[in-house]
């Protein structure tokens, strides 16, 4: 059955119980850009929660690694400190002094933890996935893991 993209079809079935509805298409997808946009943290967020299979080709690629690697640990460190501080806030109904002190404690620990497990479990994962027959590089694996990392901060 050959449908054009660019319409809608709907097939309706029936049986003894009711109607039953199956859709078949719904239209054009929208146009993907094939550049992903470079400006600001947000749009490094909204490109990753909407576009993640871009991100995939250009770390396949081996395309701006580097650049990527820097906007992930920002967006990571920033995301995280974020979720440090909300936290932290929880000890401000002992007194605000406290409190600040442990939600400024929570902003530096969460990023720092963060990061610091990254550093201790990488270059196993890394050797392990060598072993296993990956052919991606040093870098091109670190910014596929930090990828991940930045989509979890973000959903944090």
């Amino acid at each position: 059955m050959n449908i054009p993209q660019s319409s809608a079809v709907i097939l309706f079935m029936t049986n003894q119980e009711g109607i039953g509805v199956v859709a078949l298409g719904a239209g054009t997808p929208p146009p993907q850009s094939p550049e992903l946009q470079q400006s600001g943290i947000l749009a490094l967020l909204d490109n990753i929660l909407r576009r993640r299979e871009a991100f995939f080709s250009e770390i396949f690629e081996g395309t701006n690694l580097h650049v990527r690697i820097r906007q992930f640990l920002f967006a990571i460190v920033t995301l995280s400190a974020i979720y440090g501080l909300t936290m932290g806030a929880t000890a401000l109904s002992v007194g605000w002094d406290r409190g600040g002190q442990q939600m400024l404690s929570s902003a530096i620990k969460v990023p720092l933890l963060y990061l610091l497990t990254l550093l201790v479990c990488y270059p196993v994962l890394f050797i392990i996935l060598v072993l296993m027959g990956s052919k991606l590089s040093f870098v091109q694996t670190l910014a596929l893991i930090l990828l991940a990392l930045t989509f979890n901060a973000v959903l944090l």
